[in-house]
């Protein structure tokens, strides 16, 4: 490499417009490999590290962690999958404020008395929520030894499946189901006598059946009338 493409690691901030901090960081972390060092042992970089510096500066913009950063750098093909977990956690981190944003609406729109207990309610769910406790709560509730295919597809029309943007509503709404299956889970047993083993009844029978049942009736539900008499 002739001295003339040869840049020492304060010319090489320079041309990037970062900190000679910055480039030492990256050269630490094993991103930023450095040529031959001079008779002084000073670091010196040449014009490729400059391309990939910034290359480095726009994968961080991104937010991208510096191992991932690393491994972008060695495999091509590593961007797309370090792209779609960004995106992922990005997601999460939306999701968990407007369920915050909705919650704090809930409590500053409620009557003076109401606010402990919209407090109390909200303070228990997670943000944002997970469904989890209400799939607990069934799986403890429901018999023993259900068929698996039978379990999985109630437990689908059972458990609502959450608003990425909540009203505060619905925030209060499913903190009040999540503080009402984790109070009948605390219990010794949650499970209706019918339910337990021993006692002649077949409920796996009548659970095979609600499937059915509730494609029946969903027609009659959403176009507002009850169910017909049969």
């Amino acid at each position: 490499m002739s001295s003339e493409c040869v840049w020492s690691i304060g010319e090489l901030a320079e041309h990037a417009g970062v900190t000679v901090k910055t480039v030492r960081f990256y050269s630490d972390s094993g991103l930023l490999p450095e040529g031959a060092r001079s008779a002084g042992g000073h670091r010196r970089y040449g014009p490729e590290a400059l391309e990939r510096l910034r290359l480095i500066r726009s994968l961080r913009s991104l937010d991208l962690p510096v191992p991932e950063v690393g491994r972008v750098l060695d495999r091509e093909d590593a961007l797309e999958a370090a792209i779609e977990g960004q995106l992922l956690e990005v997601g999460s981190r939306l999701a968990e404020l407007r369920w915050r944003e909705a919650a704090l609406q809930l409590v500053r729109d409620c009557a003076p008395e109401e606010r402990a207990e919209r407090l109390r309610l909200v303070g228990a769910v997670a943000t944002p929520p997970s469904t989890a406790s209400l799939v607990r709560f069934w799986r403890l509730w429901l018999p023993p030894r259900l068929p698996a295919e039978v379990l999985a597809r109630f437990l689908d029309q059972a458990v609502p499946e959450l608003p990425e943007a909540p009203t505060p509503e619905q925030v209060l709404a499913f903190a009040r189901l999540h503080a009402m299956v984790t109070a009948v889970c605390a219990g010794e047993n949650c499970q209706p006598v019918v339910h337990r083993s021993g006692t002649g009844y077949r409920p796996a029978v009548l659970y095979d059946g609600l499937g059915e049942a509730f494609a029946l009736a969903v027609p009659e539900l959403r176009a507002g009338r009850g169910p017909r008499e049969g």
